[in-house]
């Protein structure tokens, strides 16, 4: 976590609503933003 400097948390720490879903900080460029996101594809 610490290297790659990512959280997520389970959304259903949010409510009931947020079950099965998860949550991500989006505080960087969006050029790194687009980066990280491509591995999750």
């Amino acid at each position: 976590m610490h290297r790659e400097q990512v959280v997520v948390i389970p959304g259903g720490a949010f409510g009931p609503s947020g079950e099965r879903c998860i949550r991500l900080a989006l505080t960087v460029d969006d050029s790194r933003l687009k980066e990280a996101l491509s591995f999750l594809r």
